[in-house]
């Protein structure tokens, strides 16, 4: 926050703070995004990531994949999110299957209740 800082509510969420140097007195925070900004880079230089190459002034860019050929060769990276959605689809699959047995196991007994208290009236002359 601004001015008057972080709340003891807000600092009492926080695992740790991370202070970003700053060398004038003018002002007393920065945006978010330039703030995240620094800390990401400062993540990267860190972590040793490697610079994407440059060509002049503009960054190379990865040529696009289109979906076909993700789905026909698919990075490790996208293997893995496949293999994820596939494993999260059968579960809701066995899920919704496994509550309509429920249903139809509840039915099947409720219409055997009827069944049996129809027999019952029979043979008691109802």
């Amino acid at each position: 926050n601004e001015g008057a800082g972080m709340s003891p509510q807000q600092r009492a969420a926080c695992d740790f703070f991370v202070y970003i140097p700053q060398h004038t007195g003018a002002t007393a925070s920065l945006n978010v995004a330039v703030a995240g900004s620094i800390v990401l880079h400062h993540f990267a230089v860190w972590a040793s990531l490697p610079e994407q190459p440059r060509q002049g002034e503009k960054y190379v860019l990865d040529p696009r994949r289109h979906a076909l050929d993700r789905y026909q060769n698919p990075t490790e990276g996208e293997r893995t999110e496949i293999e994820r959605k596939r494993a999260e689809r059968a579960a809701k699959r066995k899920k919704s299957s496994d509550a309509d047995v429920e249903g139809y196991e509840a039915e099947e007994e409720d219409v055997c209740l009827d069944t049996l208290d129809e027999a019952e009236e029979t043979a008691e002359g109802g």
